[in-house]
């Protein structure tokens, strides 16, 4: 949950106009990924609207990197 309220604050600043350091995101969301998938079945569907949620905010943050505003 703590990625997920980061990947949103970094959301939120950039739609501001905010510079964002995002070094190191690709990592921590690999290890994410990681530690889901090393769970019982079970215990990482329980993780799974959480996880959309957070691919979902990460595909706008790609987004607004590929097409910043003019």
């Amino acid at each position: 949950e703590a990625m997920i309220s980061y990947a949103r604050q970094c959301e939120i600043r950039m739609a501001k106009g905010e510079t964002v350091d995002l070094s190191g995101l690709d990592e921590k969301t690999e290890d994410i990924c990681a530690e889901i998938i090393a769970l019982p079945r079970d215990q990482g569907q329980e993780l799974g609207a959480k996880l959309a949620d957070f691919i979902r905010i990460l595909d706008r943050i790609s987004d607004s990197l590929q097409n910043p505003p003019a």
